[in-house]
């Protein structure tokens, strides 16, 4: 499932790194208002905004969305890397209250004093259904 997130974020200080320098000198932490958007094969195209929060320590980073009208919620962590002059995001994702978990990838990761963007990938590990 491919989706893009784009996200509104209040000023702040920003570090530019050149290519090929650790993605850690990049600050992604903050608050964030924002919009998603997917495409489901079955029910078509979806879109809504989320709050956002952002922690990062060295490269451990998490990500976590919630939706307060639909109280559906999600916590993306793992490890900032490098996608060409990009960041990169990598880890396990819990999803609530449908209980998806799997891997996920975020590229293209860029903050900028008014923005945060990246385009994620996930894929849900199913449960084994015979004990």
């Amino acid at each position: 499932m491919n989706r893009h997130l784009h996200h509104k974020r209040p000023a702040a200080h920003v570090s530019i790194i050149p290519i090929g320098c650790e993605v850690e000198s990049d600050n992604y932490a903050g608050q964030y208002l924002g919009a998603l958007s997917w495409v489901n094969s079955c029910t078509g195209l979806h879109e809504d905004f989320v709050d956002i929060a952002v922690t990062q320590v060295g490269s451990n980073i998490t990500l976590n969305w919630s939706n307060h009208t639909t109280r559906d919620a999600c916590y993306f962590g793992g490890q900032l890397g490098l996608d060409g002059q990009f960041g990169s995001m990598s880890g396990q994702f819990q999803c609530a209250p449908v209980h998806d978990d799997g891997e996920f990838t975020v590229t293209g990761l860029r903050v900028t004093p008014e923005a945060i963007t990246g385009r994620y990938q996930w894929r849900i590990q199913l449960m084994d259904a015979t004990h």
